[in-house]
């Protein structure tokens, strides 16, 4: 009997001892589990806060990139514009024959004030932009302005040279060697430079049918 008791105690305070046990791991459990809800939600907040941030930096870069972009198309599309109005006239100045209305002299003057105008706007014109541009379709510009220039003034010395002499020999053969100059110099526009526009109208093409974002990651 006295065993019987002992036991009846003993198991009496095992159960309020579980008991305890039971409520300490339940409150331990509870404030671990608050504490990782707490850490979750400072966390999800700092995540928040990071991402804003990148949303608001990158909606800044996107926005500044699309300006720069949009300038650099109206760069082009003005840059195109104005080199087609000067390979025109050169075109129109450097033929070896001409349609003479009235004044060979003065209508002769015209085209070389017109070609030499267009020149002038360009030039200062890509001078002003180029930082727009990518740097090989600048510099491949810069090498064509360089082009125009030379060729212009090739074109008008060659032209107002006076091939005359006493010896007549000498002079038909001065005469023969300007004719000559003159026939590459209109074909140096027709061809040479013609040549380097068409390239350039596909890279101005290729630039403007580009993706934004791509170039961005480029």
């Amino acid at each position: 009997m006295l065993l019987l008791r002992d036991l009846g105690v003993f198991t009496i305070a095992a159960f309020f001892i579980q008991q305890l046990i039971t409520k300490s791991d339940k409150r331990k459990f509870e404030l671990f589990k608050a504490e990782l809800d707490r850490q979750a939600r400072e966390y999800q907040a700092f995540l928040d806060g990071k991402m804003e941030l990148y949303r608001a930096e990158l909606n800044f870069h996107s926005y500044r990139s699309t300006k720069v972009y949009d300038r650099q198309i109206d760069v082009i599309i003005e840059s195109h514009k104005m080199l087609t109005a000067l390979q025109q006239n050169m075109l129109d100045m450097t033929p070896l024959t001409q349609l003479v209305l009235k004044d060979f002299k003065e209508e002769e003057e015209k085209r070389r004030i017109k070609a030499l105008n267009s020149y002038n706007a360009f030039a200062q014109y890509h001078s002003d932009n180029s930082i727009l541009l990518p740097q090989t379709t600048a510099d491949q510009i810069e090498c064509l302005i360089t082009d125009y220039r030379k060729t212009f003034w090739d074109y008008v010395f060659t032209k107002d040279s006076n091939p005359e002499s006493e010896n007549k020999e000498q002079e038909k053969r001065d005469r023969m060697e300007k004719r000559d100059k003159l026939e590459k110099i209109n074909e140096k526009v027709k061809k040479n430079i013609q040549g380097v526009l068409d390239q350039l109208s596909e890279d101005f093409r290729r630039f403007i049918a580009a993706e934004k974002i791509s170039d961005l990651l480029k």
